[in-house]
């Protein structure tokens, strides 16, 4: 028998390992895109039902409190009340009453409820999950009165459009809705 010498194959070509680093660096590429996507559609899905939760609390807390319901004398708006709900904790803070349609005056530790509605506001537009959601319950006492309040009863700081957007796109704006009418509004 002739024996002939064969050669053994050990290992990959350097043009194999490179195609194979190209074909992972494409599918990476493709899929974090991807994956990015999907990873806000949920941080946006969990928001929402977190500001869901946050109205059904505060209009449970608002509806039960009889210092609250007296919000209307005659057309003039004499009480409207905001509250802090704690994601994590899932309470409420103690109602903070505004009187004398001083929305501005409204405070949650230290800051204005408006301030604090953008920052949150902010917070969801950065892809973040909320840890506390602003819901303010009053009626407007002008529906023209865009920068302080709208038509809307219950309105939250952050809030969605239909579109799944953060309706305050900063500014001077009112970080509170949504407008009454819309499939998002309480």
């Amino acid at each position: 028998m002739n024996m002939k010498k064969i050669k053994e194959k050990k290992g990959f070509t350097l043009a194999e390992l490179l195609v194979v680093v190209a074909i992972v660096g494409i599918l990476v590429a493709i899929s974090i895109p991807v994956f990015t996507a999907q990873r806000m559609k949920a941080v946006i899905a969990t928001n929402k039902a977190n500001i869901r939760a946050a109205k059904a609390a505060a209009t449970a807390e608002f509806y039960s409190n009889s210092d609250l319901l007296d919000v209307h004398n005659g057309n003039t708006l004499t009480t409207a009340a905001y509250f802090i709900y704690d994601v994590k904790e899932g309470k409420l803070s103690d109602v903070i009453k505004v009187k004398d349609k001083n929305y501005n005056g409204a405070q949650y530790n230290g800051k204005s409820c408006n301030t604090l509605g953008k920052e949150l506001s902010n917070k969801a537009i950065n892809g973040e999950v909320l840890d506390q959601i602003i819901v303010f319950i009053g009626n407007a006492e002008n529906e023209n009165d865009k920068y302080h309040n709208n038509p809307s009863a219950i309105q939250t700081a952050p809030y969605y459009t239909d579109d799944n957007e953060i309706g305050y796109k900063g500014g001077n704006d009112n970080p509170f809705g949504p407008d009454q009418g819309s499939s998002t509004a309480g």
